[in-house]
């Protein structure tokens, strides 16, 4: 990729595990690319449909797609970049969640 002037090409601008696997290559990207970067990103079903602004049922067949459309693989190209944009959340230990819930309960319940 071309630099001009004080802009940066894509590819100095993305961790070397998002390079690799071919985001900031000028192909189609494919379902499959998806999956890589899910697992590349260490992303959750959840965080993964959250920062797609796809549901859950609509990723697995988007997976499967031959050929995404622009709009997702902007977002992903994107979001390979700027990987700190990315939404993630913060699950509780099982020690700490069963606290909170110990916490709330109702005396009169059990």
């Amino acid at each position: 990729m071309q630099k001009k002037g004080n802009q940066t090409a894509l590819i100095d601008k993305m961790p070397p595990a998002m390079a690799e696997i071919g985001m900031a290559d000028p192909n189609l990207l494919t379902g499959s690319n998806i999956s890589q970067f899910a697992k590349a990103q260490n992303l959750h079903l959840i965080e993964l449909s959250m920062g797609l602004g796809v549901n859950t049922a609509a990723l697995y067949t988007k997976k499967g797609a031959d050929n995404l459309n622009s709009t997702l693989s902007l977002l992903l190209r994107l979001f390979a970049a700027f990987p700190e944009h990315l939404p993630r959340f913060k699950t509780p230990s099982y020690d700490s969640l069963m606290d909170q819930i110990l916490e709330i309960r109702d005396s009169d319940f059990l």
